[in-house]
């Protein structure tokens, strides 16, 4: 859409509104977010592009779509260095009017060619599955790369008119690019943008919500009449293939379409004041970032959905991102061979407010009561934070807590890691449960009904969650550090009885810290009635802030994730020197597995929780310096919730990271669940007339693997059971 270049109909307000209030904190966080994104797309649709470009096989309906949407994400991988410099230089942009039109160009072909794209996968999964022979024609690889074609030139008629008009505007001294004030709006501007979005997202979307429906129903009717074809993993993988592609793109597109729909609907009633204007600038913002993730998420989505992919990327690599359950190192044999088993450690690091902070002496200035510019984003805040912590929530919950269920077996054959484990996913049940109370809050707009006790409990428990992250991941790093490299010297650290002790003792830590905040009040009255629950600038008074936070940094972030980065990265070297001095061990690539699965994990705990540490630092930084006025702190406010949703994403990361990187809980989990994530989009195309001859040998092997599906499987269930 072209809504980021909406713009105030009259001149008067683009020089009086100053929309870029919050550039302070957009230069530090959007050239994090975006070299990141950079950094994953780039790999990740370059290995696609490079493992479907060496496929042997014959080209079908689903690896056409694919490539084409990967070319896409690719094309605009390339733009984003531009942008990083842009928003570095403070939204200044520096390369001249052409390049701010071809990068403008690629970032809305990428757009648009990704929700066409995905439409028409949608569409080819559910010919494949509802009308596997009345329509297959239309499933021809001829027809398909003519639809692509289509697809393509659509594309390029919706775009082609932005390289006619500039999109540099001089603005307060710099040279904004690709703004939503670089362009004078018509007053058809508002009629024409609902109209792209009903033509561009309602219509996608709801052809991808019926194509699952329809997909789903054919399952479920195929079930009933044959229990075998409703046994068969295909089936299954058929209908949760559609049901990520909609998931992805209510995430990944809804936020953005939906903000400037309603922004739309409400110009066409009145001109919308500076107020409004900057509120919607700071939304498009964050809803354009969310938008643009998809290009990163598509990679990991191929690898996890198709089979096929998965199989080639993994031998491109030789390197997989499985792992055993923990990490130690035993001598086999005289030969003194080396068996190296390693653990997927969760990394949830989560710095705070700390209750210091809140236990301090506060004074009762009205510094913040002639500040009321703080909630302004309140209209957006109460529609986007509720639907992202709800997802958070009903993702966080069932997955920890299918986490516990698969490990409750293990504590039979308890050990460090076990219990350490344990602790975590205990921690983020906790935190889970307390998300209903915080969706309420956001809701209603940042105004909390529910009284003091309730806030103080849900404070309680957040703070609970944070310490005990800190501390639990800090002693896993710990703890695998001691397991290989010093594996005998401090082997008593490792004994379950030592290790119970060390759980009670940071239990203990826990509530020390945080029980403090029940003597404190939590909940503060604005000047125009919300009651705020656990908001910042309610304690904005408290003496000596900036120095109880920067410490509080130190001590709850930058402490632990050295303490966790020197671990590894000695983990790292050791399992290198290891794989040179044992070639069984460097040819079975298991210190490469181990090696991969850390710096996976690192890159998430870097994305996830370094803008919120950083925002902390720098405001705090600056608030020592010189005292921050109104615009500063309600930048600050806005900051906060952002980071804070990013960090706090991490509780419903951990479940799916654990997931594939675990293979021993992988297959507990398939087996409890009998559905395997692993999805194949080809699989499913194996109902299509071309691969029947396919289907009609796999069908003549059902007995007979169902005959020795059980000897086969004996030595796994064994396996399972020891590890």
């Amino acid at each position: 859409m072209e809504a980021e270049n909406v713009t105030p109909s009259s001149a008067h307000n683009q020089t009086a509104c100053d929309v870029f209030v919050y550039q302070g904190v957009a230069v530090v966080l959007f050239p994090i977010f975006y070299a990141a994104v950079f950094l994953i797309s780039l790999c990740g649709n370059s290995l696609v592009l490079y493992v479907m470009c060496q496929r042997k096989q014959k080209s079908n309906s689903t690896s056409i779509y694919l490539l084409n949407l990967a070319l896409s994400d690719a094309l605009f991988t390339l733009a984003l260095p531009a942008r990083i410099t842009y928003y570095i230089r403070h939204f200044d942009w520096p390369f001249g009017d052409l390049l701010c039109r071809l990068t403008m160009l690629l970032f809305f072909a990428n757009t648009y060619a990704g929700i066409g794209f995905m439409t028409c996968i949608s569409l080819d999964r559910y010919l494949a599955m509802v009308h596997p022979h009345q329509l297959q024609c239309l499933r021809s690889v001829k027809v398909v790369r003519r639809v692509c074609c289509l697809v393509w030139a659509l594309v390029c008629l919706q775009v082609a008119p932005l390289m006619f008009r500039s999109t540099l505007y001089e603005h307060q001294q710099r040279r904004t690019c690709m703004e939503y004030f670089n362009f004078e709006g018509s007053r058809f501007t508002p009629y024409l943008l609902l109209l792209a979005c009903a033509v561009s997202f309602c219509c996608p979307l709801i052809t991808i919500a019926v194509c699952y429906a329809k997909i789903n129903l054919k399952l479920h009717t195929a079930a009933k009449q044959n229990s075998i074809t409703g046994r068969l993993r295909r089936n299954h993988r058929a209908n949760t293939i559609i049901l990520l592609v909609l998931f992805t793109f209510l995430v990944c597109f809804s936020p953005y379409h939906l903000n400037v729909m309603q922004f739309m609907s409400r110009k066409i009633q009145h001109q919308p004041v500076c107020e409004e204007l900057r509120a919607f600038k700071v939304s498009l913002q964050i809803t354009v970032s969310l938008m643009n993730l998809n290009c990163c998420l598509d990679p990991l989505l191929y690898f996890f959905a198709i089979k096929t992919y998965k199989r080639r990327v993994l031998s491109l690599l030789k390197d997989s991102l499985y792992c055993h359950p923990f990490l130690r190192v035993c001598h086999m044999g005289s030969c003194g061979k080396v068996f190296i088993q390693v653990i997927f450690i969760r990394y949830k690091v989560v710095c705070k407010m700390s209750a210091t902070m809140l236990s301090s002496s506060t004074s009762n200035s009205s510094g913040n009561s002639t500040c009321t510019t703080l909630y302004d984003h309140r209209e957006y805040a109460r529609v986007l934070m509720p639907l992202f912590y709800s997802a958070m929530c009903f993702v966080g919950l069932l997955g920890n807590c299918l986490a516990l269920h698969v490990i409750r077996p293990n504590l039979k054959k308890m050990n460090s890691t076990t219990l350490y484990s344990l602790n975590l996913v205990i921690s983020d049940i906790l935190f889970t449960l307390s998300l209903p109370l915080r969706i309420a809050y956001y809701a209603l707009g940042f105004h909390w009904p529910l009284g003091e006790a309730a806030c103080k409990i849900s404070g309680l428990i957040f703070y609970i969650n944070t310490y005990a992250g800190v501390n639990f991941m800090t002693c896993l790093s710990v703890d695998r550090f001691i397991a290989v490299v010093m594996p005998l010297r401090f082997a008593k650290l490792r004994k379950v009885s030592k290790v119970r002790y060390i759980c009670l003792g940071v239990w203990l830590l826990v509530l020390a810290q945080t029980l403090p905040l029940l003597n404190m009040s939590m909940t503060n009255e604005e000047a125009d009635g919300y009651i705020t629950c656990m908001e910042y600038p309610s304690f904005e008074t408290v003496d000596h802030i900036a120095s109880i936070l920067i410490g509080a940094v130190i001590v709850g972030y930058i402490i632990p994730v050295v303490t966790i980065l020197v671990c590894y990265s000695i983990l790292c070297y050791r399992l290198q020197f290891m794989a040179k001095n044992n070639h069984l061990t460097d040819k079975f690539g298991r210190s490469r597995k181990a090696i991969g699965v850390i710096c996976c994990v690192s890159l998430v705990f870097v994305v996830c929780y370094s803008p919120y540490h950083i925002d902390i630092l720098q405001y705090m930084l600056r608030k020592l310096v010189s005292d921050p006025g109104c615009t500063d702190l309600a930048a600050f406010q806005v900051s906060l919730h952002i980071t804070v949703c990013l960090m706090n994403l991490n509780s419903c990361l951990d479940p799916f990271v654990y997931f594939f990187a675990c293979k021993g809980y992988k297959r507990k989990l398939l087996k409890l669940l009998k559905l395997q994530v692993s999805m194949s989009f080809s699989s499913a195309a194996r109902t299509s007339p071309d691969c029947s001859s396919k289907d009609v040998n796999d069908g003549t092997k059902i007995h007979l693997n169902s005959s020795i599906m059980g000897s086969e499987r004996l030595p796994e269930m064994r396996a399972l059971q020891h590890e």
